[in-house]
């Protein structure tokens, strides 16, 4: 059976990086990330990696200068996949992104998890918990990358979960769904 690949999206401040993480560490597979690639980037071009603003333009950058087929493959490169496992891809920001990785990673079946949120209040809880301020955040979800994770990738998302569960309750859904999905 082909190992499959399990990308993950979701607001700022959600958990995608707890969950994915955990879910790498259950599966005794890889993890990469889009947002750790891009601090990598970043760091090497001597600028502030724990700036969100200056990390969405980095991105966006690359995106306009080398398109997300370069992309994508830089982010899968850095998990050193070998193809022969399941691998777990965090941060998926453009349904493009998504599209991109199924294409190159064909005929690995790939995945999409999006993390959702029940209410506000509970994501402006989570928000302040991880020292993020709330006019910052908003700031940022009313970017054009942001509006997408909000917009287009749930409608395309494979499976949508709630971080509103504990995250052992996420782990066991997202596996049940890993289950299901390489049956078929």
């Amino acid at each position: 059976m082909t190992p499959i690949v399990i990308c993950f999206s979701g607001r700022i401040a959600i958990g995608k990086t707890s969950v994915s993480k955990v879910l790498a560490q259950e599966l005794n597979c890889p993890w990469s990330g889009f947002g750790d690639y891009v601090r990598t980037v970043a760091s090497g071009r001597g600028l502030n990696t724990e700036d969100r603003d200056q990390l969405q333009m980095l991105g966006e950058s690359l995106i306009r200068e080398y398109g997300f087929q370069w992309f994508c493959k830089e982010v899968i490169a850095a998990a050193n996949w070998a193809g022969d496992c399941p691998l777990v891809i965090d941060g998926i920001r453009h349904a493009e992104a998504f599209q991109t990785i199924g294409r190159l990673l064909a005929p690995h079946k790939t995945v999409l998890i999006h993390l959702t949120i029940d209410s506000e209040d509970a994501l402006e809880a989570r928000t302040k918990e991880r020292g993020i301020d709330l006019a910052r955040r908003a700031k940022w979800e009313a970017h054009s990358t942001e509006q997408e994770v909000l917009s287009t990738l749930p409608g395309i998302a494979n499976l949508v979960v709630s971080t509103n569960l504990t995250l052992d309750e996420i782990k066991a859904r997202i596996v049940s769904f890993l289950g299901e999905e390489t049956q078929r």
